[in-house]
């Protein structure tokens, strides 16, 4: 899984490291901007380590997620910030959503350990 994604903009390239994936979406995080870019069915969240912990918060807790039965499967809504613009998931999806983004925390959180490790080796010699 050590997939590494560039896009290029006009104004910077941007190195994507892939985090976790699933059939249906990723975690990355960009080291240049340093944002997670977390790719779900067809929608794309890009986030700040803030917003991602809270969006991860949110799916946790369940903030602001309510029952909503459609033909189609999906169980739950999600106001946004937007007017009139919602998201759906069924319970089977934000499980899924969720367990990527506790995935790539884990790995993020694994790595500040170890670069301070390595840091303070560093210090010792």
């Amino acid at each position: 899984m050590d997939r590494q994604t560039i896009y290029v903009t006009p104004k910077m390239s941007h190195h994507t490291k892939t985090l976790s994936e699933r059939p249906n979406g990723y975690v990355g995080y960009c080291d240049c901007c340093a944002r997670y870019n977390v790719s779900f069915n067809n929608s794309l969240f890009i986030f700040s380590n803030i917003e991602f912990a809270g969006f991860k918060k949110l799916l946790t807790e369940r903030i602001g997620l309510n029952p909503f039965f459609t033909t189609h499967g999906k169980e739950v809504i999600a106001q946004t910030p937007m007017k009139n613009y919602y998201l759906v998931f069924s319970e089977a999806e934000i499980q899924q959503l969720l367990d990527m983004m506790i995935e790539a925390s884990l790995i993020v959180e694994t790595n500040q350990i170890l670069m301070q490790t390595d840091c303070r080796s560093e210090d010792d010699n």
